[in-house]
């Protein structure tokens, strides 16, 4: 009937961070007042980043692109820049685990778990928002605080927001105009292709948002 709330202890949360626009914002959120705080804004002291899911350990040039765009991103915002190598997807598809629905979410709490010590909590920024969650989903405000441990939670973070209020918010903010990193279908995964869906429609967020280009 109750939720324990332990002490903090004042290091900050650890947030999963890919460098695109929700964990972006999750960082905007968390340390700026680009956006309203909503429902347990956190201080947050370090993200980090994955090598093995939305790059391939054999694309390791790739991933290193990424990462240098991401760590200036986090140091930007004062946060420290962690990573972390596995082969958890390769696993899952030998299990023929489905990534969207029902992998992506644990496998991410693994990877933040690893670094659960030094952290008072665990963040896993949102895809969807609350009016419009797409059920089953393996990373939901529902199950990702099932995650976490007795002493250092695991919270869904994001999700009063959707894409267009989240760019919103990134807007103004120059390092995450130039570093931001959303495609996942271009020839080149530490880059944006510029032409696929999801590169459109986060340009089509930023026009909106009134920015009329990216870098």
């Amino acid at each position: 009937d109750v939720v324990p709330s332990p002490e903090s202890t004042d290091r900050g949360a650890l947030t999963a961070f890919s460098g695109g626009v929700d964990s972006a914002f999750t960082v905007v959120r968390n340390t700026t007042d680009a956006a309203e705080p909503g429902y347990r804004r956190t201080r947050l002291a370090a993200g980090l980043m994955v090598h093995g899911f939305d790059i391939p350990l054999d694309r390791a040039a790739e991933f290193e692109g990424a990462w240098a765009r991401s760590k200036a991103c986090l140091e930007a915002f004062g946060l420290e820049a962690l990573r972390l190598r596995t082969n958890l997807r390769e696993v899952s598809h030998e299990l023929d685990g489905r990534w969207e629905e029902e992998t992506h979410g644990p496998w991410l709490a693994a990877a933040l778990a690893c670094f659960e010590p030094a952290f008072d909590a665990t963040l896993i920024p949102s895809t969807y928002a609350y009016p419009c969650l797409k059920l089953p989903w393996s990373s939901n405000p529902i199950t990702d605080p099932l995650l976490g441990s007795d002493v250092v939670p695991c919270r869904h973070d994001g999700a009063a927001f959707n894409k267009l209020t989240k760019v919103a918010a990134l807007a103004p903010h120059a390092v995450v105009r130039e570093q931001l990193r959303v495609c996942w279908v271009g020839p080149d995964l530490d880059r944006n292709c510029g032409a696929c869906f999801k590169c459109m429609a986060t340009q089509a967020c930023f026009w909106l948002a009134g920015v009329e280009s990216l870098p």
